[in-house]
C-alpha cells in the first residue's frame, strides 16, 4: 500500500486557512498552495492550521499565542528537527502543551530531517465541548480512523483512550514500524 501524501497526514483539506511561522521549506509552502487558496505566511485569527518550525523551548513559548488565533477545532503543528541533530526532545514539546492550554495528539514524519506534532484545544476547554454526546457523535469518525490506520501498511497499533481524570481528554496512541 504505497504511504499518504504529506498534506493528507496532516489534514489539510481544500479551503482551509492555514498559517505559517518561521516553517522555512518553500516546498511544503507550494504543496500547500496547491490545496489551499487561504494560505498565509503568518500567522492569522481563525487558522484551521498553524506550521511552526520550533529549534529551542523557548520557540514553544509561541503555543500559548498561537492557540488564541486558531479555531476551536483547529491545531498547531510544531515541527522539530530529528535524529542526532535535534535540539528538542519529544518530552520538550509534550511539556509545552499544557502551559499553552492545548494537548498533543498526533506526531508525523514531515521530511527526512523534521518531525511533526499536533497540538489542539483539550475538548473540555471548547465552548459545550467534552459531553458524552460529543464523545458518542465522534465514536463513528473515530472508528473509522482506527480501520484506516490500522489497515496501512506499517502501523502496528493505533487506537484511542478516554482519560479516567480528564473527562475532555481522549489519548490516541501510534505505533508505526517505521517511526524513528
Amino acid at each position: 500500500m504505497p504511504e499518504r501524501p504529506l498534506l493528507d497526514k496532516l489534514g489539510v483539506k481544500p479551503r482551509m486557512r492555514v498559517s505559517l511561522l518561521d516553517v522555512g521549506e518553500d516546498w511544503f509552502r507550494e504543496l500547500l498552495a496547491e490545496r489551499t487558496g487561504d494560505l498565509h505566511d503568518a500567522p492569522v485569527q481563525g487558522s484551521d492550521l498553524v506550521f511552526m518550525k520550533a529549534e529551542t523551548p523557548a520557540d514553544l513559548e509561541h503555543l500559548g499565542s498561537l492557540r488564541r488565533l486558531i479555531k476551536e477545532d483547529g491545531a498547531i503543528w510544531v515541527l522539530r528537527r530529528k535524529g542526532a541533530g535535534r535540539t528538542l526532545s519529544e518530552t520538550d514539546l509534550i511539556a509545552a502543551g499544557p502551559a499553552a492550554g492545548l494537548v498533543d495528539n498526533k506526531i508525523a514524519s514531515f521530511s527526512p530531517e523534521l518531525g511533526a506534532m499536533r497540538f489542539v484545544i483539550r475538548l473540555r476547554d471548547r465552548r459545550g465541548s467534552g459531553s458524552s454526546t460529543n464523545a458518542s457523535e465522534a465514536r463513528p469518525d473515530m472508528e473509522r480512523m482506527i480501520s484506516g490506520s490500522r489497515a496501512e501498511d506499517g502501523c502496528l497499533e493505533y487506537s484511542y483512550a478516554w482519560d479516567v481524570l480528564d473527562a475532555g481528554l481522549i489519548r490516541v496512541t501510534e505505533v508505526w514500524r517505521d517511526r524513528r
